[in-house]
């Protein structure tokens, strides 16, 4: 069996990501990601807004076999996992953010839409 790596922009191997939170609480969510060359950057906006990590928002990267599906086959990539939290919800932080992803061959954008827990 050999091993095939295919250049491409990172690309995040599932569709639309929907996370729910409650209020004062906190939501995290994971994002596997393929992407060679390696992923050079993750950087948060939220309405074109560029968010800084810190203690509200927390977004971070690591190396990890990621898993998907082409042609019906189910698939292991060396890839990525990007995780990001936001801590302390408030009613302001329910909405879209886009995690835009770099590497070496461009640039390619993540959506999750955090919405209230309804409990």
């Amino acid at each position: 069996m050999g091993i095939l790596f295919s250049t491409a922009l990172p690309m995040h191997l599932y569709n639309n990501d929907i996370v729910f939170g409650p209020i004062n609480g906190s939501v995290s969510v994971e994002l596997p990601v393929y992407s060679y060359p390696e992923i050079e950057n993750v950087t948060i906006y939220r309405e074109d807004v560029e968010l800084a990590p810190g203690l509200k928002y927390n977004i971070s990267f690591d190396s990890s076999e990621v898993h998907t599906r082409f042609y019906n086959v189910e698939v292991t990539l060396n890839g990525s996992v990007i995780r990001f939290t936001i801590d302390e919800l408030h009613t302001e932080d329910f909405g879209t953010y886009t995690i835009t992803v770099t590497n070496e061959l461009g640039i390619n954008n993540i959506t999750v839409n955090v919405y209230a827990d309804s409990k």
